[in-house]
């Protein structure tokens, strides 16, 4: 299953979630625990601890998430430097010139622009 990725506004949305899901898991929490200790009842007891399980649930989410976020950067940047690497020849977006890789200063942390329009170039193969 794939975790689609979160932008900034699903992560605020997300959290805010997060959030809500506590405060109602833990005042649910307190009201079970209350309840039972006036009732002297312990299958509410028991059924408030199953509220405290939202905690771990969260912990796991957050970690899926910042895995799952890690590992795409990590893919599209492995997947652009291996793309980048088998090309070879490049082409303007805006003068619609074509360059050979021979002719370009191509180094692993630099972005590939034109000599003449400065703008980006992308893959022409």
């Amino acid at each position: 299953m794939r975790i689609p990725r979160l932008t900034k506004m699903k992560q605020k949305r997300f959290d805010e979630l997060v959030q809500n899901g506590y405060i109602a898991f833990m005042s649910l929490f307190i009201v079970f625990v209350l309840l039972a200790l006036m009732l002297d009842n312990e299958i509410l007891m028991w059924l408030s601890v199953i509220m405290l399980l939202y905690i771990p649930a969260v912990v796991c989410a957050y970690c899926i998430q910042g895995a799952n976020e890690s590992l795409i950067g990590w893919k599209k940047k492995r997947n652009y430097a291996k793309r980048l690497a088998e090309c070879t020849s490049f082409r303007c977006k805006t003068c619609e010139r074509i360059y050979k890789k021979e002719e370009l200063d191509i180094s692993a942390t630099s972005v590939l622009t034109c000599p003449q329009c400065n703008q980006k170039l992308v893959p022409a193969d």
